[in-house]
């Protein structure tokens, strides 16, 4: 996705996975850490306390989320119908199926240098989409985002310099070799190496069960950050697309265990 997260973001993110939205995410793709329902409070390190609550306010005096508390007392959000459809235009390539029909999304363009703005704005929407670059003017999704692509062109007035092509085949090679070059896949891979080199270098105990890997609630949240920065850069592309040694659902499986 490569998007740079907001704090609006995170918000949306967190109320997201701690309702009832994202059920089909989380048995579909698999991607969120079952941590993202008790953060309630927490403020990643680049963000202020003052600046989390502000926020947190500010979503729920627009009608984006709603504040939740549990049986046990405990608080967390969830996302306003108002809220889902910003969650579905800010994150569409979370609402996407993970089985690939054989198709691709393909962007050709042809923008001027003298309206560069428009063509690294065009970028940078393939980019959040999880569009990968085969050229520089031409950018490919195994996804489909016709609706949406529609209506940014629309708004942007560039259907005239932008066309959306639908490939069924194309002469790629190896599918794997192919999309670790246009999705630069081995770099995100070591994000999430990042996640088992920092958690590792904790020395968690194992509780009395033997269940469950004990970090400090400041490791732990370390651990945490590390594994969401590397999926908002992840394309999430279909199994077939991906490198044998992919470490995601690794990442995944002991960020939940923490």
């Amino acid at each position: 996705m490569g998007k740079l997260l907001s704090l609006k973001d995170y918000l949306l993110i967190t109320a997201a996975f701690a309702g009832d939205f994202l059920e089909v995410t989380r048995s579909g793709w698999g991607v969120m850490p079952s941590a993202m329902k008790n953060i309630y409070g927490y403020v990643p390190p680049k963000w202020k306390y003052s600046s989390y609550l502000s926020s947190v306010s500010r979503r729920l005096s627009t009608g984006d989320i709603n504040k939740v508390v549990d049986n046990n007392g405990s608080v967390h959000l969830e996302l306003t119908p108002g809220g889902k459809e910003k969650f579905k235009r800010r994150f569409p390539l979370f609402m996407q199926n993970k089985k690939w029909d054989g198709y691709f999304m393909v962007a050709v363009f042809d923008i001027p240098e003298k309206e560069r703005t428009n063509r690294d704005n065009l970028r940078r929407k393939l980019k959040s989409l999880g569009f990968g670059m085969l050229q520089k003017s031409v950018w490919i999704s195994p996804y489909h985002f016709e609706d949406d692509m529609n209506e940014f062109l629309d708004n942007m007035d560039l259907k005239d310099k932008v066309f959306m092509l639908t490939a069924k085949k194309l002469l790629l090679g190896d599918i794997k070799k192919f999309a670790g070059k246009v999705w630069k896949l081995e770099k995100i891979n070591k994000e999430y190496a990042r996640v088992f080199d920092t958690f590792y270098k904790r020395k968690p105990s194992i509780d009395k069960e033997g269940s469950k890997l004990k970090l400090s609630s400041k490791q732990a949240k370390q651990v945490y950050d590390l594994y969401l920065s590397a999926l908002l850069k992840d394309p999430l592309l279909p199994k077939e697309f991906l490198p044998g040694d992919w470490l995601r659902d690794r990442a995944l499986s002991l960020v939940n265990q923490i």
